[in-house]
């Protein structure tokens, strides 16, 4: 309560009010009444209402990364199709983008048909040793019998056979 408030209950007991002249009594009633006119407002009151608050700031600024790592491709080539995105976080080994190399692609082939090529070789003097030993063998069985073979032909057909096997360790 304000401070005229209380000097208007104040005065407005009877035991004061009768004791004192009519026009003090007005007067002090009637500023009584104006004081309290001057200061009395009226408020408007609302319920209060628990809500989050939400404020948002726009501030111009510049992400930067955490980790950053340059990738670089093991081949040339076209790029196919990208697994994943800016910013993804990726694991060693995760596959990140297909690359299409047509010069790898022929390079490839022609290493695998060198590859067969070798293999035939390979086979071929392996196959040579083979039959210089059985030619080896033939020549043998048949010098046993007196005049058939000369010795010079056992000897060329050995030479033949060691020709063959050191063709064969050149090649593989």
């Amino acid at each position: 309560m304000s401070m005229y408030g209380t000097a208007c209950s104040f005065f407005r007991k009877r035991s004061l009010h009768s004791a004192l002249p009519r026009f003090v009594r007005i007067s002090i009633g009637a500023s009584c009444f104006l004081a309290f006119s001057l200061f009395a407002q009226t408020v408007e009151t609302v319920k209060v209402v628990s809500k989050p608050v939400s404020r948002s700031i726009k501030l111009p600024g510049e992400l930067l990364p955490f980790e950053s790592v340059e990738v670089f491709a093991r081949v040339s080539g076209f790029v196919d199709s990208i697994r994943v995105d800016r910013g993804s976080v990726v694991k060693k080994g995760d596959l990140l983008a297909e690359i299409s190399a047509p010069e790898l692609k022929a390079q490839r082939a022609e290493a695998h048909s060198k590859a067969e090529a070798l293999k035939a070789q390979q086979n071929e003097a392996a196959l040579r040793v083979s039959t210089e030993q059985a030619t080896l063998a033939r020549m043998q069985e048949a010098a046993k019998t007196p005049g058939a073979i000369a010795q010079n032909d056992i000897d060329v057909a050995r030479k033949n056979i060691e020709a063959a096997q050191a063709g064969l360790r050149a090649i593989g």
